[in-house]
């Protein structure tokens, strides 16, 4: 569906992209062999210019109070009705299975390393270390107090060991908020 998506929009930009990269998009990347080099929370595009960003696995490694500043940074590039797909860790889904029956006879030592992988990234690097988490519903609500409107909400995509949802939204109006 993504596919599709990113064909019936112009000027589609992949931020983070790392080694995803998606024919016919912009991937950009802080550092790595990208289209740009860019930091995504100062994006180089004019305002209203994009027709779609797609950011998978990037918002959580911004701190939460830094969420809204770049949700109004995505939302300045992208043109009336436009669309932001995010996908991030599911940290209600995480603490669920944590907790549920067929966790039980894991042991505490190996759902705590999983956990904390899932939750804080795995650390290798600057770039894998997770300073926020989300579940779909804060998310979502974040997202509309910032002028979107929510069109579609996936869980388990992308396909990843980390649990996770991707949320389809569309920007709202013309004028900045």
């Amino acid at each position: 569906m993504l596919e599709s998506l990113r064909q019936n929009w112009h000027n589609a930009v992949n931020l983070g992209c790392g080694e995803l990269k998606f024919e016919g998009s912009i991937n950009c990347d802080i550092c790595g062999d990208v289209d740009m080099m860019l930091d995504a929370q100062m994006l180089p595009f004019k305002s209203d210019s994009l027709g779609m960003i797609e950011a998978h696995h990037l918002l959580e490694h911004f701190g939460h109070g830094e969420t809204r500043k770049i949700l109004r940074e995505w939302r300045r590039c992208i043109c009336d009705k436009g669309l932001l797909v995010i996908s991030v860790p599911d940290c209600e889904a995480m603490f669920s299975l944590m907790t549920s029956e067929r966790t039980r006879a894991i042991p505490e030592k190996v759902k705590w390393n999983a956990l904390n992988m899932y939750i804080y990234g795995n650390q290798e690097h600057e770039g894998q270390y997770h300073k926020s988490g989300f579940s779909s519903q804060y998310l979502g609500q974040i997202l509309m107090d910032e002028g979107f409107k929510i069109v579609d909400i996936w869980r388990g995509f992308p396909n990843r060991p980390t649990p996770s949802f991707c949320i389809i939204a569309k920007k709202e109006g013309g004028e900045e908020q």
